[in-house]
């Protein structure tokens, strides 16, 4: 269990990446005890006078949150509220045995989560590169996000636990039709390196085989309606999320070195946004799940249980 998370009734649990752990809220690549109330799920749980149950991890990647939610759901009632903040769909973090480690594949950098190592090994390098060029398709990490939170949505569901989703940055992603931006390389970079990796001299690998195009998001599948449909999604379009909510607000996310992340005013501006989105519709959804419950406790305290000496015999 995560420090300084415990487990009592009428939870706020919430899981995503660093963004929502609350790293680098005071200082500059640290995570302090006195950020987990600073971070937004620590001031939204004080407003919705619950307990604070955080379970982030900073580089999470949508599978992991998937995974800290559903490993989880067990722990969670119908009288409790469930918050995912969902990282950027294309991060990817995996891990490779061989270095007893795990890395996380970002755009233009890769990120070492158990810091054994100065430097980042070439073959990692070149991986994230592979990774980056041939599957960071914009429509099959939409697919992938997608499936995702309709698996988890419909598990909380089931269990008539109120579930909200908020997402860090669309970085590209685009739920609403809009269209996705060229993803632009230096001219012959992926040639060289496909060229250097296969070692191909009849034949040349060319950018045009390889870089991504411009696409548009023509996929109308069952689960983008649903996201696009529920009143429990928080982030339909680009605006809407943490990231562009907070940087609109003009919180800045490089303060002494940050990485892209904020600092407290901005946790707590997003923690009152979110209340007045949450707490409404929370109390709707707790009161439908509990109104069956208490009509059946109702009829069961009804029922006279007949005795002998209530019998004319």
């Amino acid at each position: 269990m995560p420090k300084g998370n415990t487990y009592m009734t009428d939870k706020l649990f919430v899981a995503g990446c660093s963004h929502t752990e609350g790293f680098e809220i005071t200082e500059t690549d640290k995570l302090h005890d006195a950020d987990l109330e600073l971070r937004w799920s620590g001031v939204l749980a004080k407003k919705l006078k619950r307990t604070q149950v955080n379970i982030s991890r900073g580089g999470a990647d949508i599978e992991m949150v998937a995974d800290f939610a559903l490993e989880n759901i067990d722990s969670l009632t119908s009288r409790d509220i469930a918050v995912i903040q969902w990282p950027e769909p294309m991060r990817l973090v995996r891990r490779f045995s061989r270095y007893d480690a795990e890395y996380g594949f970002y755009r233009e950098r890769i990120n070492n989560y158990t810091r054994k190592h100065e430097s980042i090994p070439s073959e990692i390098k070149l991986l994230n590169d592979i990774y980056f060029e041939i599957y960071a398709d914009n429509v099959l990490q939409e697919k992938r996000f997608l499936n995702l939170y309709l698996m988890v949505d419909s598990l909380f569901q089931q269990k008539q636990i109120p579930l909200f989703h908020t997402m860090v940055v669309f970085n590209d992603q685009n739920f609403a039709h809009q269209q996705a931006k060229l993803d632009k390389k230096p001219k012959g970079w992926m040639k060289r390196m496909m060229n250097k990796v296969f070692k191909t001299p009849k034949r040349e690998y060319g950018d045009e085989d390889w870089m991504q195009r411009e696409i548009a998001f023509e996929n109308d599948s069952f689960a983008k309606r649903h996201w696009l449909n529920n009143k429990r999604v928080i982030s339909k379009t680009k605006d809407d999320t943490y990231h562009a909510f907070c940087s609109r607000r003009g919180h800045k996310d490089n303060v002494d070195g940050r990485y892209g992340h904020f600092m407290a005013p901005a946790h707590k501006q997003w923690a009152e946004h979110l209340f007045e989105i949450i707490n409404p519709k929370a109390k709707h959804l707790i009161d439908k799940a509990e109104k069956p419950k208490r009509v059946k406790r109702k009829k069961a305290q009804g029922k006279r249980v007949v005795t002998g000496s209530d019998c004319n015999i």
